[in-house]
C-alpha cells in the first residue's frame, strides 16, 4: 500500500480505518497492474495511468463507497463488457460508472469484489 495514502488516512482519524485498509488491500491484490494514489480526498486507483477506482470516504457513521469509473475514457459501455453473474451488488450510475457501498467487513467477505475488480480492469484497459 502507498505510504502517502496510509498517512493521509491516519490523519483523517476516521473510525472505519481498518475497514478502509482491508478494502485497499483487496483492491491492490486484485490485479498487479493497479497502483494506489491519493486523489479526490481519498484512495484512488489507476491502471496504466488511467483512473479506474476511487474510495469515497464519507464522514463518520456513513457507508464507504467504491466508485468504479472509466477515467478519461467516459462513454464506453463497460456495463456491457462485464459479463458474468456477481454477488456484488453495484449500482450502475451510467454505462461506464458503478458504485459499490461498503457498510461492514461482511460486505467485503460476502461479495465477489476481487472478481469484479478484475473484470473492471480488463474492461477499462
Amino acid at each position: 500500500m502507498n505510504s502517502e495514502v496510509t498517512q493521509k488516512l491516519i490523519n483523517t482519524k476516521h473510525n472505519s480505518i481498518n475497514l478502509i485498509n482491508e478494502l485497499r488491500k483487496l483492491i491492490l491484490e486484485s490485479d498487479a497492474r493497479i497502483d494506489e494514489i491519493w486523489k479526490w480526498n481519498g484512495p484512488s486507483y489507476t491502471c496504466n495511468s488511467c483512473d479506474i477506482i476511487t474510495i469515497r470516504i464519507f464522514p463518520e457513521n456513513k457507508p464507504i463507497s467504491v466508485i468504479f469509473h472509466a477515467g478519461v475514457k467516459p462513454g464506453s459501455n463497460i456495463k456491457l463488457k462485464i459479463n458474468g453473474v456477481f454477488k456484488l451488488k453495484v449500482a450502475w450510475k451510467a454505462n461506464d460508472r458503478a458504485v459499490f457501498t461498503v457498510n461492514s467487513e461482511l460486505d467485503l467477505i460476502s461479495a465477489d469484489l476481487s472478481d469484479f475488480i478484475c473484470k473492471w480492469v480488463e474492461a477499462t484497459s
